[in-house]
């Protein structure tokens, strides 16, 4: 019987039922006896009643409890506390309760320094899977362990809107080193434009000297014959009531949502969506935006929308070079908001990667998390 842990813990499930000691103390009983003593300190099997599953509803209860009394709680406490075991909990608290789980490295950019006890903060262990839970809360920052600390704090979610001509897939591949960036905090959540571009229709690309044929979406036209054009000033913009309503429907089935980030044509409809909001015609809340080469539209029946400041805070992601939508027009946008954020980068109309600008736009990325989290710095 005393061979194996997992063997000790089924013979006494098997004899004692719902009132089996936890899986836990039946180990430690096995080792006693494999190192050759003949008691241990506790020889009743019974235990406190703890069923042979502990998973259930009111043990689910019981932990949000806890964690809603003291959000600075370990797993290995809570454990104790409701003699449960150490992996149930852990269950319950990833599983069930849906609390994330993060690489220890890449929480370490997004904890301050000074908060953290050098001695303790990460452990030595060479395995690279090594992960532990974020137990930031309030004005203060528990010492992390060296193993598992209970995550109470969500990642950011930010819905994505693509470019002209592109969609969510692609927008998605050519956004793949940015996301990587923040992938340990942000959640990134992409949208297709309602509007499609007949395959025949034309774009002039500057930045390559060409000029091409090809489909693809888009928020809203210029004209009836369904193009688009940054520079194109038009009385009506059309399909734009639809993308608003794309975007609110997401929200609805898919949010809440804490930002929007948009890029190009969709950082022109970001823009307007906080606009919207601050106008009282979007009605979903979410604390900040993120615009990669932006712009303001041109269209008149979006020009009293840039009437107020917006109380949204903002992140503009600008290129030097960018020939499709140039710097000026790009930094048009920064008044709008009542407190932003500005990164310059030396490249076209794209999504930077490199490690300088990454540096660059994390901290606003580290400020929001905080902010939803109610960290304090």
């Amino acid at each position: 019987m005393w061979s194996h842990p997992k063997f000790t813990d089924k013979s006494i499930v098997e004899v004692y039922g719902d009132k089996a000691t936890s899986r836990q103390r039946a180990a430690k009983w096995c080792r006693y006896f494999q190192a050759d003593k003949e008691h241990v300190e506790n020889r009743n099997m019974e235990a406190s009643g703890r069923p042979s599953s502990s998973r259930t509803d009111i043990n689910m209860a019981r932990v949000e409890k806890i964690i809603q009394r003291d959000r600075r709680v370990t797993v290995r406490e809570i454990a104790s506390e409701l003699d449960l075991s150490y992996g149930n909990v852990q269950r319950i608290v990833t599983d069930e309760l849906r609390y994330s789980k993060i690489r220890i490295l890449l929480l370490l950019p997004y904890i301050p320094l000074q908060s953290i006890n050098h001695n303790h903060a990460v452990s030595q262990s060479t395995d690279h899977s090594l992960c532990c839970y974020l137990s930031i809360i309030d004005q203060s920052i528990r010492k992390l362990k060296s193993g598992s600390i209970m995550a109470v704090n969500r990642k950011l979610k930010l819905l994505c809107l693509h470019g002209y001509r592109q969609d969510a897939d692609s927008f998605k591949d050519k956004i793949g080193g940015f996301k990587k960036s923040i992938k340990g905090t942000t959640e990134l959540v992409f949208l297709n434009a309602p509007h499609e571009i007949p395959s025949e229709s034309c774009i002039d690309d500057p930045e390559n000297g060409v000029t091409l044929l090809r489909g693809g979406r888009s928020w809203w036209f210029c004209d009836k014959s369904n193009n688009f054009n940054s520079r194109t000033k038009c009385e009506e913009a059309k399909g734009f009531k639809e993308s608003v309503e794309a975007v609110s429907e997401a929200f609805k089935t898919q949010g809440p949502f804490d930002g929007i980030l948009g890029f190009s044509q969709g950082g022109a409809l970001a823009a307007l969506i906080c606009a919207l909001k601050e106008h009282q015609e979007f009605m979903h809340d979410f604390h900040f935006v993120v615009l990669i080469a932006g712009f303001q539209s041109i269209s008149t029946c979006h020009q009293y929308l840039y009437t107020k400041t917006v109380n949204i805070q903002s992140l503009h992601i600008i290129g030097e070079n960018d020939l499709c939508i140039s710097k000026d027009r790009s930094e048009e946008l920064i008044p709008l908001f009542k407190s932003s954020s500005v990164v310059y980068h030396d490249g076209g109309h794209f999504i930077p990667s490199k490690s300088s600008i990454k540096n660059e736009y994390l901290p606003f990325f580290k400020n929001m998390y905080c902010v939803i989290n109610k960290i304090s710095d």
